[in-house]
């Protein structure tokens, strides 16, 4: 599991944003987002 710091990210667009582009790159990553906390973690 990697956990990344995403600034700038405050909606839930940006979320859907943010998982759509990881799973462009890899269909089978799992992917969980903490809005709150700004951090991704695939």
């Amino acid at each position: 599991m990697q956990v990344f710091n995403v600034q700038g990210m405050t909606c839930g667009h940006c979320v859907k944003a943010v998982t759509k582009a990881i799973q462009a790159l890899d269909g089978s990553a799992q992917v969980e987002v903490d809005l709150a906390g700004r951090q991704v973690k695939v």
